[in-house]
């Protein structure tokens, strides 16, 4: 016996739905992916920077210490400085400090300096000065 009906239909999307949706995730991910790279190499520069300051920061936290007064002579502070724990971050190699005399100025120069090793910044580098003036270089694309 052969009926009239109409033969059921099945439920579900067409190869070219699927392909537009596939499509679509991979324009949005082509969006997302290297603005997320971007931000997390920005916050890893940040951490970098905040790292120098903590560099000369603890150093005079040291000196406060011991001789229970602050100061601003690095001639004084720079037995205090050091990088500490900071040399076993696995984003960041961080040289260490130089303090050097300069006769142009009223007191010796401290920089310390973080290197990018590693990452889509390879070789990019961030600078602290005495003053916690911030300079960047290499190929390291943001500034403080």
């Amino acid at each position: 016996m052969r009926s009239n009906a109409l033969p059921k239909q099945k439920s579900g999307f067409t190869l070219l739905e699927l392909m537009i949706v596939v499509i679509i995730i991979g324009v949005l991910a082509g969006i997302a992916i290297p603005r997320f790279i971007k931000t997390a190499e920005k916050v890893r520069g940040e951490k970098a920077v905040s790292s120098l300051r903590l560099i000369l920061l603890a150093g005079e936290s040291m000196y406060m210490l011991d001789y229970n007064e602050f100061t601003n002579d690095l001639d004084l502070l720079a037995p205090y400085i050091f990088i500490g724990e900071l040399a076993s971050d696995p984003n960041w190699t961080y040289g260490d400090p130089d303090i050097t005399d300069d006769p142009d100025d009223l007191g010796p120069d401290f920089t310390a300096t973080a290197a990018r090793s590693g990452g889509v910044y390879s070789g990019g580098t961030i600078t602290i000065d005495e003053d916690e003036n911030i300079t960047t270089g290499g190929n390291w694309p943001f500034t403080y």
